[in-house]
């Protein structure tokens, strides 16, 4: 078959830019699996011949590996081990598919320790979600930067217990990148889970959660209540699991501008919920809302005394037993002192609350540590 001059030379172009796609391709290196950045971010090693496995020899990534290591071992040993040890002998709740954590910020770590069988767990804070940066075109520099920002935004989880909502909005809300993902993905991969996928999602006017196209930054002036979802699974019983973290004011004044997150959260129907570390917030007229929405969905609350006031747990409806000691609130807060949660500690000292292995909490540092588990009654 014999070609003419302008086949000939349609041919050649096609020929020619394969070549340059093919050499672009091998020059440019494939982005890495969302799992193998969380392993990156986790400070555990990935593979030599991926992308971020040469990164793994950035003296910062290094500096960086031998702190969360150290971190981690410290975490293990003052809240993890003990907190699962508490669990097996007294968490006797009637179980539901959905852990929720109002108040939470990133806190998967604590969440998981406790409850980590859940199909689905529901987070709850004021932090923005943030972004990861491009792994295969950052410059080691820019790398070095967000580990360190990175770094920077799980410390006090360390050495508290839990993190200070004013440095977390503060410091993530300054940050291009930084917010609750990176902290999601460490948590998930240093609790031996691997990463599937996340979504950037949103609650619609009907109360269901769906996908978000939206670019990000997310525009401020936006009505749509915006969170995401990841997906893992622990990598040794291996079911399918799922994490949503939606950025929401709680109180009520919020929430009366947000109806279709009432639904959402009605939508959840049975659930086991956890608090720590809540500043008080649901003690106050101004947060009746999910107070309530706690108080009617959960078949278990689990929480010290920044939760829930001992108050709103009818003894007619709620078992409630008590763990640890009571004493004022730090000074952080005022006007939050339970005389009847403490009457109730001194009236059950005879059958002694017993004692808490790990603090909870704003009494890190003191070891007076209080926790209750409230039940229905049935």
């Amino acid at each position: 078959m014999v070609l003419n001059a302008r086949k000939k030379g349609l041919i050649s172009a096609f020929l020619l830019a394969s070549i340059l796609y093919s050499a672009a391709c091998a020059q440019s290196p494939a982005e890495p699996s969302l799992d193998e950045k969380a392993r990156y971010l986790a400070a555990i090693s990935v593979d030599t011949a991926s992308v971020l496995g040469a990164k793994q020899a950035l003296p910062g990534w290094q500096a960086y590996s031998k702190q969360l290591d150290a971190d981690w071992a410290d975490l293990e040993t003052k809240w993890f081990r003990p907190m699962r040890k508490w669990s097996r002998s007294e968490l006797k709740v009637q179980e539901t598919d959905t852990l929720f954590y109002p108040f939470s910020g990133p806190d998967m770590a604590f969440a998981y320790a406790f409850f980590p069988d859940k199909e689905q767990y529901v987070l709850i804070g004021l932090e923005p979600t943030g972004d990861l940066p491009d792994f295969s075109r950052a410059s080691d520099a820019e790398l070095e930067e967000y580990l360190s920002e990175t770094q920077i935004s799980i410390k006090d989880i360390f050495v508290r217990g839990y993190f200070i909502t004013r440095k977390m909005t503060k410091g993530m809300s300054e940050q291009s990148f930084i917010g609750t993902l990176p902290v999601f993905l460490v948590f998930l991969e240093r609790m031996n889970n691997h990463v599937i996928s996340m979504k950037r999602v949103y609650i619609d006017d009907q109360g269901r959660v769906q996908e978000d196209q939206a670019a990000l930054p997310a525009d401020k002036k936006s009505k749509k209540i915006r969170g995401i979802s990841i997906d893992f699974q622990n990598r040794e019983h291996m079911t399918p699991q799922k994490l949503y973290y939606f950025a929401v004011d709680l109180s009520d004044a919020s929430l009366r501008k947000k109806p279709h997150f009432v639904k959402y959260l009605q939508s959840l129907g049975p659930v086991n919920t956890f608090l720590k570390s809540a500043s008080y917030l649901l003690h106050y007229n101004s947060f009746e809302t999910i107070r309530n929405a706690v108080l009617t969905q959960s078949k278990s609350v689990m929480q010290e005394d920044s939760g829930i006031a001992y108050k709103y747990f009818d003894p007619a409806k709620w078992e409630t037993k008590l763990y640890g000691v009571y004493v004022e609130p730090v000074k952080d807060f005022s006007g939050v002192y339970q005389t009847d949660l403490k009457t109730e500690y001194d009236v059950r000292t005879a059958s002694a609350p017993k004692p808490l292995g790990f603090t909870m909490g704003y009494h890190w540092g003191s070891r007076k540590s209080n926790f209750m588990l409230a039940v229905p009654k049935k």
